[in-house]
């Protein structure tokens, strides 16, 4: 071992050279540290400042490497840190899209890879990340996948959750509880909707046009121009709970209005008057409100009801007693048959001695009979061959 002793340097007691190293020591007999050129190099319990350090080999280091006020660690090969790397305040940022922060929060433009070596899902849902609130910031890429809820675990839409989508385990339901409607919105041409194999309509909604319903793949019911359309034949409009009302349209041209409940009766009801006419105009039937029946022949009126009543066992009876006429003094009936002829004037006179009478006119073989009603006599006319 060689000792040195610069006694000119103050502070210094010696310097000692021994194997491999050089110590540097103070008058009080402790190390001390070596300044060469403005760079400081000191013992293990001191601090030495170099103005740069280039290390060819390895460095280790027993405690803590701090870096103060570092701005930028420009590192070409790979960094190791046995126990991971902590920081306790402000982010990592790796290039200028990735920053880890201290809080757990990891922002990227985008996540590439498979996701197998990723903790914390759970292998029964496929969710990507267990979060009670998760947060996206942009679009979500399925990329092929699909997102999978299980029954009864709804999507929802709006601020209060008002729009749910969901399967039930038996049902598919889109339900809306909000205030206001829900909407079907296209810019297209068409809504469709159709079966599971999707070979059949089940309806369709036309942008600016029809509306159409079917059953079975044919179309039953649409709208038009003009109002709705039921373009088949056969029963096409069925009312009541045994189809008793039917309107529907024959392939022989012939058009139907029918009533199938022999319990009931079918109805044509109205405030004002009814009328029944053809495509033209021109009237068949015309019932005026609390008046007459008309019936008309190429539009001409050919009769009407005028206060006669019909009884309900086929009798035809005037409104009132002694007050119509059948027929008129110029509008006479050809021929009456009749059997016999009962005639009575009871509630009014004759014009030759004022009284009333009742009598029955009736035939013989070959005489004919009047039976008076009001005394029971009877008579025979006085019959004059004459061929």
């Amino acid at each position: 071992m060689t000792v040195i002793r610069p006694n000119s340097i103050s502070g210094i007691t010696s310097i000692t050279a021994q194997a491999n190293e050089i110590n540097v020591f103070k008058s009080d007999g402790t190390l001390a540290g070596l300044s060469l050129n403005g760079v400081n190099v000191n013992t293990t319990t001191g601090i030495s400042t170099y103005a740069a350090l280039n290390v060819t080999g390895n460095v280790s280091v027993g405690g803590t490497l701090t870096y103060q006020d570092v701005t930028n660690v420009d590192a070409v090969g790979l960094i190791t840190a046995r126990a991971g790397v902590n920081v306790s305040g402000g982010q990592l940022d790796v290039g200028s899209n990735i920053k880890i922060g201290n809080a757990g929060v990891i922002t990227a433009t985008s996540f590439v890879g498979s996701g197998a070596n990723l903790t914390g899902i759970s292998a029964g849902l496929s969710n990507i990340v267990e979060d009670t609130s998760p947060q996206l910031g942009g679009n979500l890429y399925l990329q092929g996948n699909n997102i999978l809820a299980m029954n009864n675990e709804k999507i929802k839409f709006g601020n209060t959750g008002s729009l749910e989508i969901f399967n039930n385990g038996s049902s598919s339901v889109i339900k809306d509880g909000g205030s206001g409607a829900l909407t079907i919105q296209n810019a297209a041409s068409e809504v469709n909707m159709y079966n599971t194999t999707d070979n059949e309509y089940l309806a369709q909604f036309i942008n600016g046009g029809a509306c159409k319903l079917y059953h079975d793949g044919s179309r039953k019911f649409e709208t038009s121009t003009d109002g709705i359309a039921i373009p088949v034949d056969g029963y096409g409009v069925k009312i009541g709970a045994n189809n008793d009302v039917r309107l529907y349209h024959e392939t022989n041209n012939w058009s139907y209005l029918a009533h199938y409940n022999t319990s009931g009766s079918l109805g044509i009801e109205s405030v004002n008057d009814i009328s029944i006419r053809n495509t033209s105009g021109e009237k068949y039937i015309y019932c005026n409100e609390d008046g007459r029946i008309e019936l008309y022949h190429d539009n001409s009126m050919k009769a009407w009801t005028q206060s006669w009543g019909f009884q309900t066992d086929g009798h035809i009876i005037p409104y009132g007693n002694n007050t119509h006429d059948l027929g008129a003094s110029n509008e006479r009936w050809r021929n009456v048959y009749t059997n016999d002829l009962n005639l009575s004037n009871e509630g009014s006179s004759n014009d030759v001695d004022g009284t009333w009478g009742d009598f029955t006119i009736q035939e013989g073989e070959s005489d004919l009979f009047l039976i008076n009603k009001r005394n029971g006599k009877k008579y025979k006319f006085n019959l004059t061959e004459v061929s």
